[in-house]
């Protein structure tokens, strides 16, 4: 899924759970989701190993809609 409106326009989510049930709170249908924040970066040959792991790493958030 892709995030067309808010913060995150733009970013691929993962739909974790869907809740069909509606509460006080969110008197609709929603669903927990989980966005890719920050990328991983191109890694070279000339990076040290500390380096690549950290390139190698990925952040998310996550947040309901």
């Amino acid at each position: 899924m892709i995030v067309l409106q808010g913060r995150y326009t733009g970013c691929k989510e993962v739909i974790i759970r869907s809740f069909d049930d509606e509460t006080r709170d969110l008197p609709y249908d929603h669903s927990l989701v989980a966005a890719i924040k920050k990328y991983p970066t191109k890694v070279i040959h000339k990076d040290s190993a500390k380096k690549t792991a950290k390139k190698s790493r990925v952040k998310f958030v996550c947040c309901s809609h």
